[in-house]
């Protein structure tokens, strides 16, 4: 009886350890998975510019198209006029259209890698503004906003609200009297936009290079409120940070965190930027890095993975171990005792 109450007491004693049989469950990260969304586009407007004066082409009147090219005035057909681009029979003078389109990006889960993203457009219909044309398509050109706008506050026609890079970032080319979807590759600027938290600009159609002939020809295609509104299907993977296990003590040469499976992992001083240790993250997403030299009191580390930061732990004084006094211990060690000589009589 007297060694079953001592390895009861002993047993007890550990248990009661800080660190031991206590404390939530650590959080395991899902692995990231390949994932499409598709975006319908929020905003939509067109805008032509003829004679020193803008027309506005928006959703809000009733529109459901978008126009863009570029292409001189001319008589034309009568969905040209009645979308009121004050097309007439002159002979000189350039009519210019461009259209603006934007989406929710705000929709994309944090930490997201943009893996591929495609413009997707309705074309209903592209022709000459004149008649005796003999072109037989325009290269249709994407550019990334550099500035933000609204169908409400775009009102005038201006190159440099909200402005825009050349030449164009992606084309496709519409031809003449070419109908259905046509698609831009735009990856990389869907890719910027979604590392960062500012409002997403959107889009600019146009033609590119813009036609400086007689013979231009102009796309129309629906906007948001059209019958195949504009969309915007990115693939992306949500990618897991790291997140270091606290608390840490002071002399561990071990660090322990969760994050992406199969991602490599480093931990380093933030202070010094200097790399303490790396490893790779496990297939559950738990990792252990061994850490050279031993952490010190105060020292700031941080684990880096996937382009991505953890938290930053600050390394603690490991607390002193409280032994129980010895009526405590005698008194924990005599209940556990007979209770498991109860269980013992029990099972005979």
């Amino acid at each position: 009886m007297r060694k079953a109450t001592v390895f009861v007491v002993m047993l007890a004693w550990v248990f009661a350890m800080p660190g031991w049989g206590s404390g939530p469950a650590q959080a395991r990260p899902v692995a990231g998975q390949t994932q499409t969304l598709t975006l319908v586009a929020s905003e939509t407007l067109a805008l032509s510019y003829y004679d020193g004066e803008t027309t506005r082409i928006s959703p809000s009147d009733g529109h459901a198209e978008l126009l863009f090219g570029n292409a001189p005035a001319a008589s034309g057909p009568a969905w040209l006029r009645d979308y009121g681009l004050q097309v007439t029979d002159t002979t000189t003078g350039t009519v210019y259209l461009r259209s603006y389109v934007r989406f929710p990006l705000v929709t994309l889960p944090p930490h997201s890698q943009v893996q591929s993203a495609y413009l997707r457009l309705h074309v209903t219909d592209c022709a000459p503004l004149s008649p005796t044309s003999t072109v037989q398509s325009f290269s249709a050109g994407v550019y990334p906003l550099l500035g933000n706008w609204s169908e409400e506050t775009l009102t005038a026609w201006s190159d440099t609200n909200p402005a825009y890079p050349i030449p164009a970032a992606a084309t496709t080319t519409i031809a003449r009297g070419g109908t259905g979807q046509h698609t831009w590759d735009v990856t990389g600027i869907v890719a910027g936009w979604a590392s960062t938290a500012d409002a997403q600009p959107g889009f600019l159609l146009s033609s590119s290079p813009a036609p400086d002939d007689r013979a231009g020809l102009v796309a129309r295609v629906y906007n948001r409120i059209g019958a195949e509104p504009p969309t915007l299907v990115v693939t992306y993977v949500q990618r897991t940070p790291p997140v270091l296990r606290e608390p840490v003590y002071a002399g561990a040469r071990k660090v322990r965190g969760t994050g992406g499976p199969g991602e490599a992992v480093d931990v380093r001083d933030v202070d010094t930027g200097a790399m303490l240790g790396a490893g790779v993250i496990g297939g559950d997403g738990a990792f252990v890095v061994k850490v050279n030299p031993a952490l010190v009191v105060d020292q700031r580390i941080q684990a880096h993975s996937d382009e991505l930061d953890s938290n930053v732990v600050v390394v603690q004084t490991r607390p002193a171990t409280e032994i129980p006094e010895w009526p405590t211990v005698i008194l924990m060690g005599s209940g556990l005792a007979g209770l498991w000589a109860w269980l013992r009589r029990r099972r005979e």
